[in-house]
């Protein structure tokens, strides 16, 4: 019987350990390596191209009392320009009624989760900037972006700092900051990778499993998610294996492992015969 392999899926990974932003080069070439190993275990393959907006951050800095903080620049957040935005600073880890009354106009260090209702909330207000900060202790400043939906709702400039430089801000108090951040928003394509294995009793009943494939800028994202991607290319193949040796699956499956957010590599389980 075909057996699951580790050391099999971390192969998959070395071979894939490459940054993969959405709508780059890396991420089409990562989309094609992963179809030829799914071509290679017999199954039926489709990539699925699609129009994507990314971006390519050219500048993010914060000074704060003629120090320079580490910083760096939120995907899609709005462009400063060279001159940046200048303000005064306030402090809120949520947007209560007092935070509402204080942030206007300001530039906000913001701690904890940013859903759509806050990032309206702060849109509203005018606020003149939002500096994010990293929820760990001694955790460089994470390269993200805010989903482009958002930007219905109107757009700021925002930048992610450490925690302890966070820190230094709480205690220094420093009257007035300048937040920087020149970016390029640009149109692109993604790709969905679905492979398709047919079953035989339930032809409509589909089983689908899926895994992210691209990564943030600058990393190869091991654990976001090509570990997932690794697992379930091993996966495609231990079960071609087992239908070759006589073990039918009676619903289809679909392997998928998308791009851009959405984002997967489906195998997708059809009827097999």
């Amino acid at each position: 019987m075909a057996e699951f392999s580790g050391g099999r899926a971390m192969e998959y990974l070395q071979s894939l350990a490459f940054e993969r932003f959405a709508g780059t080069e890396g991420e089409r070439v990562a989309a094609e390596r992963i179809a030829e190993y799914l071509r290679s275990f017999g199954l039926e393959v489709e990539v699925e191209e699609f129009d994507v907006t990314t971006y390519r951050i050219r500048e993010a800095r914060l000074v704060a009392g003629g120090r320079e903080i580490p910083c760096s620049g939120v995907g899609l957040s709005a462009d400063t320009g060279e001159e940046g935005v200048e303000g005064e600073l306030v402090f809120t880890e949520g947007y209560s009624a007092r935070f509402l009354r204080e942030a206007r106009g300001k530039i906000v260090v913001y701690y904890g989760g940013l859903d759509l209702e806050a990032f309206k909330k702060l849109v509203k207000l005018g606020v003149r900037g939002v500096i994010r900060v990293e929820g760990s202790p001694r955790r460089e400043p994470s390269r993200t972006d805010i989903p482009e939906g958002w930007l219905r709702h109107g757009n700021l400039p925002m930048v992610r700092i450490r925690y302890e430089d966070a820190l230094y801000l709480l205690r220094a108090r420093p009257k007035r900051v300048k937040l920087v951040l020149r970016q390029e928003v640009l149109k692109s394509k993604s790709r969905n990778v679905v492979a398709t294995k047919r079953g035989s009793a339930y032809p409509d009943e589909v089983i689908v499993v899926g895994a992210h494939y691209d990564s943030e800028r600058e990393t190869v994202g091991a654990c976001d998610n090509l570990g997932g991607t690794a697992m379930l290319l091993e996966l495609a193949r231990v079960s071609r294996a087992r239908r070759r040796r006589g073990h039918s699956s009676s619903r289809s499956s679909a392997l998928r492992s998308s791009g851009y957010l959405g984002r997967g590599t489906t195998l997708r389980p059809t009827q097999a015969s």
